[in-house]
């Protein structure tokens, strides 16, 4: 029969150091330190501006995320349309704020002959 682990239990390891290596899980500082990271940079939590760009036919175009002072691009999301107008692509890129590439990934919209929605793929090109 299967156990349940309760949060914090001793079976979790937390208190060993993150080895990439190895099977080791993260300590709480270290967990603590990369969900704060990710949801700065991914979620765009910081103080910052957004620009939405259109094209000639009113669609979404071009997101784009800076700095404070509208200097440092840190967040770019590209949407592409199918020439019936639906959206077929959008290929987003994130940076931290040293200007490293922190994801880029795309997103794919596959529709059927009669304009159905049937697939979406996600595929991360860069991390």
């Amino acid at each position: 029969m299967a156990r349940l682990t309760k949060l914090r239990a001793p079976q979790t390891r937390a208190s060993e150091k993150y080895d990439t290596g190895g099977e080791n899980l993260a300590t709480d500082a270290e967990v603590e330190k990369r969900v704060r990271k990710h949801s700065a940079l991914f979620h765009h939590n910081r103080d910052d501006n957004s620009e939405f760009n259109f094209d000639a036919d009113g669609n979404l175009a071009q997101i784009t995320v800076t700095d404070p002072l509208g200097i440092e691009v840190l967040q770019q999301s590209d949407f592409t349309f199918s020439l019936d107008g639906n959206l077929s692509q959008i290929i987003k890129e994130i940076w931290d704020e040293e200007g490293n590439q922190y994801v880029k990934f795309q997103k794919d919209f596959i529709f059927d002959s009669n304009g159905n929605l049937e697939t979406i793929e996600n595929r991360i090109i860069s991390w």
